[in-house]
């Protein structure tokens, strides 16, 4: 394993496993995921700092099911919390420091041009040719599928944008 991306692996590892537990949660399980959801985002947010990308992606399940809305606000109001906590955090105590001074981190970066360029590069060649099948033969639902993909491809490459 590459030393340098250790954060970028662990951050995955533990986000996506809070995730999961977190969805089992809202599929109507036991407290015990929400309990193992909560630890592993916490592991998560020691690891690196785009953590919070996580906190967003546990509303897509639900994005388009009405019906949870309350459950899944309720239940990631922790979450967004610490995320918001965590990215105070790390520009009052990183980013205003030395070292952390270039376009990296201003919102002057040209983010939307990385983002959809990222967004672009994953998408092509396959990925779009899937989007038009799916467009051609596909069924309205599908059309949502397509729509939560998107949301969570962007969402996924906006900490790195």
């Amino acid at each position: 394993m590459w030393p340098a991306a250790a954060g970028d692996l662990l951050v995955f590892l533990f986000g996506m496993t809070a995730w999961v537990c977190w969805v089992r949660w809202l599929q109507g399980g036991r407290w015990k995921w929400y309990a193992a959801a909560i630890a592993s985002f916490v592991l998560a947010a020691f690891s690196k700092e785009s953590v919070w990308v996580f906190a967003l992606l546990m509303l897509l399940p639900v994005a388009f099911n009405s019906r949870q809305w309350k459950r899944a606000i309720a239940g990631a109001a922790p979450f967004l919390a610490m995320a918001v906590v965590y990215m105070i955090w790390t520009w009052t105590s990183r980013v205003s420091t030395a070292g952390y001074h270039d376009n990296r981190f201003s919102l002057s970066a040209p983010w939307l041009h990385v983002l959809l360029n990222s967004w672009w590069r994953l998408l092509f060649v396959w990925g779009l040719v899937a989007i038009a099948i799916l467009l051609w033969i596909g069924k309205r639902a599908d059309r949502r599928l397509i729509l939560a993909a998107s949301l969570w491809m962007i969402l996924g490459l906006l900490p790195f944008s």
